[in-house]
């Protein structure tokens, strides 16, 4: 989901938890990855192989494929 631009607001509507559980999860796999921004966290997944590069430009909402 932070691949595809969602905000914590987002993520945690989605998911039915807190936007401030999204954030400590956030900060905990940032920091694990050794990565210090969101961009950091995104270029990471895709070095990693974790999200699908997109084949044709996003769409307004998100686009990446999955494996």
């Amino acid at each position: 989901m932070v691949c595809e631009d969602f905000t914590n607001q987002e993520i945690g509507k989605q998911l039915e938890i807190s936007k401030r559980t999204i954030e400590g999860h956030r900060e905990r796999i940032m920091k694990k990855m050794n990565v210090k921004s969101g961009t950091g966290l995104v270029a990471y997944a895709y070095t990693n192989h974790l999200v699908k590069p997109l084949t044709t430009a996003p769409s307004i909402g998100g686009g990446v494929n999955r494996y």
